[in-house]
């Protein structure tokens, strides 16, 4: 198999995994969505940066082939989407 072959071969498979990721996010998204509801009931804050670092930690512990920045990188964006889901709530 020549390169160009082998590179779409690799990109069909991480175009897979993309849409795999994506579903799962939007999962965790719809649940965050619940948690905006509840916060809002209860008269919580959105941010909760414990719980943000808890989740980071946790998932360093797990994924050690990753740096906890690069986790951390990831996460953020998700944390800050999760958060504007939230907001709408308000």
């Amino acid at each position: 198999m020549n390169s160009k072959n082998k590179i779409n071969e690799l990109r069909n498979k991480i175009d897979e995994y993309d849409d795999k990721i994506l579903t799962l996010v939007t999962r965790r998204l719809e649940i965050s969505d619940k948690i905006g509801s509840i916060k809002k009931k209860s008269n919580l804050e959105i941010l909760d940066k414990n719980r943000e670092n808890e989740i980071i930690s946790r998932l360093a512990k797990k994924f050690k082939m990753l740096k906890k920045e690069h986790i951390k990188s990831i996460f953020n964006q998700i944390f800050n989407v999760s958060r504007l889901i939230q907001k709408e709530k308000k």
